[in-house]
């Protein structure tokens, strides 16, 4: 055994040189540092590799272990992965979900398919004109995706146009009162059932809009009772819900009304009372001149009050102290604000100041913009009301919420309302471009000849947003990246001359608060742009329920179905008499059931009479469906589905004959 062992540790190589080897020991297990796997690492930074993984990646690796399960479905895995997947930014510590669900593989598939829909899904555009709307005011417009109805409402004129929201039709049209009374509305409020205005006098009227027409307008308008105390104070701020109205006067008088013009509650307040706003269950809350009020709804106890930091129309009344008050201006140069009850907070918007007050925790936060910079625009995300009033943070990205700015310089800031932030930090901020130019060189020119913002209205969803200026123009973005996506408007036909002539800002645009179907409108003038990309489900629902409506309808409508079972019988026997006729004329024509040939001559002539006088056409003739050609003997003849080849020779002739006699 030695001897084997020297050999094995002394060979030669093929010159003859000896290779000694050293001798083969076993290691020492113990000296040999132990060996580490990744799941010897910290669930920290495990999560911080899984975050850089597409969500796919990390749906399937959850089923390797019970460790990388537990760190996999960690909350912060899947929000940095969405982060970097959707250009979510990274300080964001929620996002809107689309899919409204709390599993986040769904969510990122309905985000993909949403955003591929938008971007390359077939397109539907349908314009059509608001009638009785020649102005081109339009001051409110309400819009239901779901019953498929658009409003637009003029506070100029107080006209209402209402009418099918797809493509225009079916349009009714509720008048004003004369010019004079309604120059001095101030403020209104309105829904698809009533419309209340405040006026300059102080005088609050409310109109049903089922009962009004352009005959008993008078009958359906009530006029409340406001007293000779504060009869006179104007009326700056409505809000009104299915069952009572909210007015703030002048005065800073804040009252409550059932709609039957009964005064409930009356709160002397001591401040003029710009905006309301009330979920009509638990808070009313109020912004005046200087202060943000929080009310209980039910008792009418103040909460809360912050100070604004400012005073709204300060420099307006000013200017008014040798003069009477212009209320109107008030009004128009008047703060915006937004409450979300999800979060508790009420939103500021004036001029180059943003401030949003949390009425629970009574924290503030704010945003100050470049002095030159102004607020031209604010409002929330397009969604349901529903997400406004409560908010569950269950849902993949805790259930998050968009607010955008239209700014004086031309960009859009979108910042998240619900995010966990001490001060407000724009998540983005895009300078759209609108190529005017090329709709139009007039157009085009008409902007920069007055100076005018090529923006001029602008909406958004937790996906996209899109951005419109004048004549239709409209485009999108990712509402994350500011990436343009695509132009959702077209030019208008040339049945709308104005529309090419002149100069038209878009005044509004809606998009569905399903954010799952990809439609909405655009509003210019007098004219509306219905669009939609890809599969839109709502509207494929209301289709289904349509036909399920028609299949099983109740009693009421048994008649009518037996009516028209009765009248198909009786067409398709009448068909059936008529087949029977021709296949027995036919039967003749072939020449099987004539003794001569006379007698299949003269039937050749009735039946090209027949023909003729049916058609008046002797280049094509139909028999039973089938189109026959008689313009040269080349051309194809077709008889009950039989080619040429099929045709009998005798049938052709007789058609000649026939032909020459004519």
């Amino acid at each position: 055994m030695h001897e084997e062992e020297e050999e094995d540790h002394h060979k030669t190589d093929s010159l003859g040189n000896t290779i000694i080897k050293p001798p083969h020991h076993k290691p020492d297990l113990s000296l040999v540092p132990p060996s580490l796997n990744v799941n010897d690492l910290p669930p920290e930074i495990l999560i911080q590799i899984f975050t850089n993984l597409d969500p796919i990646c990390l749906n399937t690796l959850r089923l390797v272990c019970k460790k990388w399960n537990y760190v996999i479905n960690d909350r912060e895995t899947w929000m940095k992965s969405f982060q970097l997947k959707f250009n979510i930014p990274m300080t964001s510590s929620t996002f809107p979900s689309i899919s409204h669900s709390s599993n986040w593989m769904n969510e990122y598939f309905t985000r993909l398919h949403v955003i591929k829909n938008w971007k390359r899904g077939n397109s539907v555009h349908k314009i059509y004109q608001m009638i009785n709307n020649e102005q081109r005011y339009n001051d409110v417009t309400l819009v239901d995706f779901n019953m498929n109805k658009i409003l637009i409402y003029d506070k100029k004129f107080n006209n209402i146009s209402i009418g099918n929201l797809s493509d225009g039709k079916n349009q009714s049209y509720i008048p004003g009162s004369s010019h004079g009374f309604q120059t001095n509305i101030l403020c209104c409020d309105i829904n698809w059932n009533y419309l209340v205005t405040g006026l300059k006098n102080g005088e609050i009227h409310l109109k049903n809009l089922y009962t009004s027409t352009s005959v008993s307008q008078r009958s359906s308008v009530l006029k409340f009772n406001t007293g000779d105390d504060d009869g006179n104070s104007p009326i700056m701020s409505l809000l009104m819900s299915n069952e009572v109205i909210i007015s703030g006067s002048y005065n800073g008088v804040l009252r409550i009304w059932n709609l039957q013009g009964s005064k409930l509650k009356e709160i002397a307040i001591g401040e003029v009372i710009y905006n309301i706003s009330s979920d009509f269950k638990k808070y009313v809350i109020i912004n005046t001149d200087r202060t943000v009020i929080v009310l209980d709804y039910q008792t009418g106890d103040i909460f809360e009050r912050f100070e604004l930091g400012f005073i709204i129309g300060e420099e307006e009344s000013e200017e008014e102290t040798t003069g009477p008050i212009h209320y109107d201006v008030l009004i128009k140069h008047k703060n915006k604000m937004d409450v979300d009850y999800g979060s508790q907070q009420v939103i500021i918007s004036y001029k180059s100041i943003i401030k949003a007050f949390n009425f629970v925790t009574h924290g503030e936060r704010q945003l100050h913009l470049p002095q030159d910079v102004e607020i031209l625009e604010s409002h929330f995300q397009t969604a349901t009301t529903n997400k406004f009033i409560n908010r569950n943070t269950n849902l993949v990205g805790r259930d998050g919420l968009l607010y955008g700015n239209l700014l004086s310089d031309g960009s859009i800031i979108v910042w998240n309302v619900r995010d966990e932030s001490t001060t407000i930090i724009p998540m983005i901020k895009i300078y759209p471009e609108l190529n005017h130019k090329k709709y139009s060189n007039g157009i085009n020119n008409a902007i920069v000849r007055h100076g005018l913002l090529e923006i001029t209205s602008f909406s958004f969803t937790g996906s996209i947003i899109a951005v419109g200026g004048f004549n239709g123009l409209t485009n999108l973005y990712d509402v994350y990246s500011g990436k343009f996506l695509r132009e959702i408007s077209i030019k208008f036909p040339k049945r709308f001359p104005f529309m090419h002539d002149s100069l038209v800002p878009i005044t509004s645009i809606k998009l569905n608060p399903n954010q799952l179907d990809n439609n909405g409108i655009i509003i210019c003038g007098d004219t509306v742009q219905y669009f939609e990309f890809g599969e839109i489900k709502q509207k494929q629902q209301q289709q289904q329920q349509q036909t399920n409506k028609q299949l099983n309808n109740g009693s009421q409508n048994k008649n009518e179905h037996k009516k028209k079972i009765r009248d198909g019988i009786e067409d398709y026997d009448h068909q059936q008499y008529e087949m029977r006729k021709h296949h027995e004329l036919l039967d003749k024509y072939n020449g099987t059931t004539y003794e001569d040939e006379e007698e299949e001559y003269m039937m050749a002539l009735a039946i090209s009479e027949s023909l003729h006088n049916s058609s008046r056409d002797t280049s094509t003739i139909s028999s039973l469906g089938s189109p026959l050609t008689s313009n040269n003997d080349d051309d194809m003849m077709m008889i009950n589905g039989l080619d040429e080849e099929e045709v009998d020779e005798e049938l052709k002739r007789v058609l000649q004959l026939s032909l020459i006699e004519h």
